[in-house]
């Protein structure tokens, strides 16, 4: 019975996650979904190209773009998620664009273990379905950055958004 013991998750205030191992030679202390993704993203092959005639699993896929992407396409991400929206992060420097998360952080994790500075990377998310100024929201999470004098979730600096708008304008077509 002590053998088997040893290697049972021991539950914190009643909780199982986070899970600590007895018995280990060091502890392990995670959340199993994080953990899950992390694996996720890194084994499984993403389509190159999303076409609105895919058949996408329900939620989110997480991607960095390799081809531009249409808006129709943009609109087939959206309602597999979100419903109106599709959540990004760009890397300004690196000129990238990675989509379709629940959380802009999850894209920003993504982008940083491809080589982006976490400096560079900006979160926004795409309205496909309406135009103009409407169509980009410089609105995450992420964004904000009181080092850097960004001290709310959009981007406060006009240079900023027009590089960022610059990356999309090569990513994403009519």
């Amino acid at each position: 019975m002590a053998s088997s013991q040893a290697n049972e998750p021991v539950k914190e205030h009643g909780r199982a996650d986070p899970v600590s191992y007895r018995g280990q030679s060091r502890e392990v202390n995670f959340s199993f979904l994080s953990f899950a993704s992390r694996i996720l993203r890194r084994y499984i092959v993403l389509p190159e190209h999303i076409s609105p005639d895919l058949n996408l699993t329900s939620g989110p896929i997480m991607l960095i773009l390799n081809k531009p992407v249409t808006v129709a396409e943009l609109k087939a991400l959206a309602e597999n998620s979100f419903g109106e929206l599709v959540k990004a992060v760009v890397d300004v420097d690196r000129e990238l664009i990675a989509l379709d998360a629940e959380l802009s952080s999850d894209l920003q994790a993504l982008l940083l273990d491809d080589g982006s500075a976490q400096a560079s990377l900006w979160g926004i998310n795409f309205y496909p379905d309406l135009t103009g100024e409407d169509f980009v929201e410089f609105d995450s999470m992420i964004n904000v950055r009181p080092s850097r004098g960004n001290l709310s979730r959009g981007v406060e600096d006009e240079h900023i958004r027009r590089k960022i708008l610059a990356v999309i304008s090569r990513w994403v077509k009519p």
